[in-house]
């Protein structure tokens, strides 16, 4: 168990300081300048570790890993109550599996500067969010057919995550260190509320 532990802190740091020197030489010389073997370089790592840890350079700076869903929250979706709060569940699943994507600690204006200086990469994160969306869809799906004893419609279900990715949205949009806070689930189930009134009343 130590040694897993001392391995996995091992990659993390690894991990860190690929992204921190990526993010680094780009803001210095320009997303162009920069190669992954400068990078690899001066992160006094090779080039074949480099691609161990990220695709591209782009993906170094972006600072992005692949989402994924926990057992335990999985089954925990699973296991919910039939209350009526599936829409308040799939937003807060959402933004639990998409916090698994993000590892990078850059401060919010420093990752601010670096998609203003190249907003090409934006679309890496929304790459990354469809992943996300991905992952969140076949458990609602999964949990969906549990409750009515088949495979629900899929449009349906693309609605359900499209209404759920909208609250999610709506929140960060308000306040973009909303997921810092320590009353996370109650703002996301504010902006699913007021989703729902702003539907009833149109």
């Amino acid at each position: 168990m130590q040694e897993t532990s001392l391995r996995e802190r091992k990659r993390a740091e690894t991990w860190g300081t690929l992204h921190e020197t990526a993010v680094a030489m780009v803001l210095e010389d320009g997303l162009g300048a920069v190669t992954v073997d400068a990078i690899a370089a001066r992160a006094n790592v090779s080039t074949r570790t480099f691609f161990n840890y990220f695709p591209t350079k782009e993906h170094a700076v972006v600072g992005l890993r692949h989402p994924h869903l926990d057992p335990a929250t999985r089954q925990a979706f699973l296991d919910a109550p039939q209350d009526g709060q599936l829409l308040k569940r799939t937003t807060r699943l959402l933004l639990a599996v998409a916090r698994t994507a993000s590892g990078s600690a850059l401060s919010r204006t420093r990752r601010r500067e670096i998609f203003d200086r190249h907003p090409e990469l934006v679309r890496h994160r929304t790459e990354s969010f469809r992943e996300t969306e991905a992952i969140v869809t076949e458990i609602v799906t999964d949990r969906i057919a549990l409750v009515i004893g088949h495979q629900p419609d899929e449009p349906h279900v693309r609605m359900l995550i499209s209404m759920a990715s909208a609250a999610l949205n709506f929140a960060a949009t308000n306040d973009p260190t909303f997921i810092l806070r320590d009353d996370v689930d109650a703002i996301l189930d504010d902006a699913v509320d007021l989703l729902r009134e702003v539907v009833q009343k149109s």
